[in-house]
């Protein structure tokens, strides 16, 4: 799960103009094709046995990654609690 962190987390990083809910799909679609395929070569490896919830995991963990990254992009969009040069109450002594 751990090492599909990264990958949920660039795959979000990468995208251009996409929504959040499109750029979660993504991450899910790829990190399930990817475990999917992993899974898959392991059913000729010898000594290794495929599993669904590994390929559970390693989506859950792309979820995770892409979500990560989305809340990072919301906290640093956000505007600031106060702006940086102060704007006068009282325009009267203006020139």
């Amino acid at each position: 799960m751990a090492l599909f962190l990264p990958l949920g987390y660039l795959l979000d990083r990468s995208r251009s103009t996409t929504t959040a809910r499109r750029a979660l799909f993504l991450a899910a679609g790829v990190a399930f094709l990817f475990s999917l395929s992993i899974e898959w070569f392991q059913v000729y490896c010898h000594n290794r046995h495929p599993s669904p919830t590994d390929v559970v995991s390693n989506v859950t963990g792309s979820l995770i990654g892409a979500v990560l990254s989305i809340y990072r992009q919301n906290m640093t969009a956000s505007p600031p609690d106060r702006p940086f040069t102060p704007n006068p109450q009282d325009r009267s002594h203006a020139p």
